[in-house]
């Protein structure tokens, strides 16, 4: 299968998994039974292909982009109101069911997979009520997020990402919930090696964390 055919299978791979969840939106959504329910020109499934494409520029031009500047499509107050409707799970079963549809073949020397795992801050709007995120540094607060992502190697793609509040950071804690949620045999060859690095090493968490990823790729 060439590139170009590839790519176009996982776009419609990828359109038709949001149709599947706009299905049964109303388990994705804040409010079952009232969110999504009136015909607006931004639905579920519309709203959750623009989150999907938005880029790096500020919300208005990243909409003006994408509706060629016609006025009479959805505002950024309305996009933005939409989109805090949508639960975080809908976004995590996309990406799961994607990975489900496209499974990790490829393995070092034909015997290894190799995984790793390690974590990263999300700068976030300023939101002054959210204590677990927010973060007072001199005069100018903000907002954080915790991200602990696994990735293969071999496929150049993550797998799967635990996202926790700035003060509640814990990327062993994230590491053991990623493992929990991976194939029975992978994860028995992750704990086993965690096992042994807490048996052996009197190193802080964090560390131990990174090291039992980098152990467990020659286990599994």
């Amino acid at each position: 299968m060439n590139l170009s055919t590839f790519a176009n299978n996982v776009k419609s791979t990828l359109i038709n998994l949001i149709n599947e969840i706009d299905t049964g939106s109303e388990n994705y959504v804040l409010h079952p039974g009232r969110d999504f329910t009136r015909n607006r020109k931004l639905g579920f499934l519309q709203t959750m292909l623009l989150i999907l494409v938005l880029s790096r520029c500020s919300l208005p031009k990243e909409l003006a982009d994408i509706f060629k500047f016609d006025c009479t499509r959805a505002s950024v107050p309305a996009f933005t109101q939409q989109r805090r409707k949508i639960r975080h799970e809908a976004l995590y079963r996309l990406f799961m069911s994607l990975n489900e549809r496209f499974p990790c073949r490829k393995l070092y020397k034909k015997k290894y997979r190799l995984l790793a795992c390690d974590g990263t801050r999300l700068n976030c709007p300023l939101n002054k009520s959210d204590a677990e995120s927010l973060h007072c540094l001199g005069k100018s607060p903000f907002n954080q997020q915790h991200l602990t992502a696994l990735f293969d190697l071999m496929e150049h793609r993550f797998i799967d990402a635990v996202v926790q509040p700035l003060r509640r950071m814990n990327e062993y804690e994230a590491l053991r919930q990623i493992v929990s949620r991976l194939r029975s045999d992978m994860s028995n060859a992750i704990h086993a090696c965690i096992s042994f690095i807490n048996a052996t090493d009197r190193t802080c968490p964090r560390r131990k964390a990174k090291q039992a990823c980098i152990i467990s790729a020659a286990l599994l």
